[in-house]
């Protein structure tokens, strides 16, 4: 099963992506600010990963150096966030950020943003 990691601080996107990431044939992986993220990566295969931009930039950074400085590349990272300032959304994009979901977000279109994400990452090389 595909897993798919959720870095949320609330929890908030564990109750409303749950079910439905399980009906698509994926597994959420959960992990908070305060876990180690070499240790979420080294103990699983995580294909794609979603985080909420706003609540924390800091983990975002430290997410997004991770995952460069691991050879992670092909890990689409998509943002969820109610950021409307062009320039904060460039700079994002151009840090690696893969995709950007707006708030509020609409389970099925997360499930298809992911299902988008993980057809590109397979193709690059």
């Amino acid at each position: 099963m595909t897993q798919i990691l959720l870095l949320d601080h609330e929890g908030l996107m564990h109750t409303t992506l749950d079910f439905k990431l399980q009906k698509a044939g994926m597994s959420p992986v959960y992990c908070t600010p305060d876990d180690d993220l070499a240790s979420v990566f080294n103990n699983n295969d995580i294909a794609a990963a979603i985080t909420d931009i706003d609540m924390d930039k800091s983990i975002v950074e430290e997410i997004l150096d991770f995952c460069i400085k691991n050879d992670k590349h092909s890990v689409p990272l998509l943002g969820i966030t109610n950021l409307e300032d062009e320039e904060q959304i460039l700079y994002w994009l151009n840090r690696g950020m893969h995709d950007f979901i707006a708030k509020p977000y609409k389970t099925s279109e997360i499930i298809i943003r992911i299902k988008k994400a993980l057809s590109i990452s397979e193709v690059r090389p």
